[in-house]
């Protein structure tokens, strides 16, 4: 069992520090690449004191400038790390019921599938890869920034620059 909550985020802290991302605040964790951000953050659960959501995002700056000094940021397009416990898919994780080497696989599982092709294709291709990921965005304005940055229109930012 993985223990107690303090024990629980110190892990997933190290864990994603020893993957390059940075802190930002409280729990959210970041990369910055050429042209966007790529997040990842803990949410504690509502509905259970135990249990925590890992969501993902990814925010694409524009010649406005997002910046990193909002409490959350709001990411262009974001979603949850699914994992199976029990042989069914789950959204969140207790901590008073997983075990670190399970966490760690099951972690390295949706890194694979959900932010590793972004570090290694970059964000526009991986957008090309999986169009239904633009059906993911919240706001008009990151639907916006997002159509922008497919269709090179942001130059300004990246002029010259690899999004690699």
């Amino acid at each position: 069992m993985i223990g107690n909550k303090k024990e629980f985020t110190k892990n997933l802290t190290k864990y994603f520090l020893d993957l390059g991302f940075e802190k930002y605040k409280d729990h959210i964790y970041y990369v910055e690449k050429a042209g966007y951000y790529i997040f990842v953050d803990l949410q504690k659960s509502n509905y259970d004191s135990t249990s925590y959501y890992i969501n993902y995002g990814y925010t694409v700056k524009t010649a406005d400038q997002f910046e990193l000094t909002t409490k959350y940021p709001r990411y262009d397009i974001r979603g949850r790390f699914i994992f199976v416990f029990h042989e069914k898919q789950t959204d969140n994780i207790n901590f008073d019921t997983f075990d670190y080497e399970e966490l760690d696989r099951q972690l390295n599982a949706n890194m694979e599938e959900k932010i590793n092709p972004v570090f290694k294709k970059g964000l526009r291709n991986f957008i090309n890869d999986n169009p239904e990921l633009l059906n993911r965005t919240f706001y008009d304005t990151s639907r916006q920034r997002l159509e922008n940055f497919m269709s090179h229109e942001d130059v300004k930012l990246r002029k010259g620059v690899n999004e690699n």
